[in-house]
């Protein structure tokens, strides 16, 4: 029978074989070695299941990554300190080494979400994985469309029509109701329509609110509060705003610049002389495998072009290719990006 050390540590063994085992990467002695593993103790074929059943049964690995710092474990970056230029060696010591310290760090963050996947939400509550969007029909008549990685709590009432945007980007489609205001919630403000379209980006510390039909009003919040300040803005449609918590500048968008916001619902992205640091920060949204500047000036670098949110892996091809960057996929759920050097 295991103490609790004995099977955390099975636990974080098992989770290691998956990552390798499903990496195309494992030996056939790879392969002998796990399947002596399982031989070693009956409880470690029951711990392996159970991992491959949260993979499969609640796609826990494809989400976790929303989870993972935006920076590098200490042991992993002073490993590649320690290493120096990009191998692309994987059986060398460090690709070894990496395995391990992705796989313990998702497995930190699949024991504390994997509790929480499995408790049943409410009906008000709607979600999206990295790798789907989401149409929401509401019980007014209105229709949102969520975006990938979002998080929207709906609250009506005979008075109100409330809506919170946790996290993520939503399309709203509002029917018209005069007696009932919808209302969203954001971290930045409220948005209040009676009947219109609008999109919302709540991607970063930025809430970007985008006026697609008709006219919306935004109610800044106080600094560190939920508590609405004048003044309030009107939006009509091609408006944009950016609240920041300082200036909320408005600008107008022309036709081409509003289908380019609201590309997302046509499965593209417009990059357009962006930072590398945004980019990837926007690319993380779409795929299971966490994304990781390594080299700090790597960040800076400006790039661009049209992205399909169903194919994060060519883009990240055709950054290599255009950019002085060199991208590693240490296991399916980390790929580093380097400095690329001579």
């Amino acid at each position: 029978m295991y103490n609790t050390s004995e099977f955390e540590q099975a636990k974080k063994r098992a989770f290691e074989w998956h990552v390798l085992l499903e990496s195309n990467e494992a030996t056939s002695q790879n392969r002998e070695e796990f399947q002596a593993w399982l031989a070693r103790n009956p409880h470690h074929r029951d711990i392996y299941d159970d991992i491959l059943g949260l993979s499969h049964d609640f796609d826990i690995l494809s989400g976790v990554y929303k989870a993972v710092p935006e920076t590098l474990p200490d042991e992993l970056s002073h490993l590649i300190e320690a290493r120096g230029k990009p191998l692309e060696n994987k059986t060398s010591a460090f690709y070894r080494k990496a395995v391990t310290l992705a796989a313990a760090l998702l497995l930190s963050f699949i024991l504390v979400k994997g509790g929480a996947l499995l408790v049943e939400t409410p009906d008000n509550y709607y979600t999206t994985d990295y790798n789907n969007s989401r149409s929401i029909r509401l019980s007014d008549g209105s229709e949102v469309l969520l975006n990938t990685d979002t998080e929207l709590v709906v609250n009506f009432s005979d008075a109100r029509r409330h809506v919170r945007l946790n996290r993520g980007e939503a399309y709203f489609n509002v029917a018209k109701d005069p007696d009932r205001p919808f209302v969203v919630t954001t971290q930045k403000g409220d948005v209040r329509a009676v009947g219109t379209a609008f999109n919302i980006n709540q991607r970063t510390a930025v809430v970007e609110i985008t006026v697609l039909e008709g006219i919306v009003q935004v109610n800044p919040f106080e600094m560190g509060s939920e508590r609405a300040v004048v003044p309030r803005s009107e939006l009509v449609i091609g408006q944009h705003m950016r609240l920041d918590s300082s200036s909320n500048p408005v600008e107008v968008m022309d036709e081409e610049h509003l289908l380019k916001t609201t590309g997302w619902k046509r499965g593209n992205l417009f990059f357009d002389g962006m930072k590398l640091s945004e980019i990837v920060a926007e690319l993380n949204h779409y795929t299971s495998s966490k994304i990781i500047i390594v080299d700090a000036a790597v960040g800076n670098i400006e790039g661009g072009g049209i992205f399909n949110t169903k194919q994060v892996d060519t883009y990240l091809e055709a950054l290599e290719a255009a950019l002085p960057i060199k991208v590693v996929q240490v296991t399916p759920l980390l790929t580093l990006i380097f400095e690329k050097t001579i």
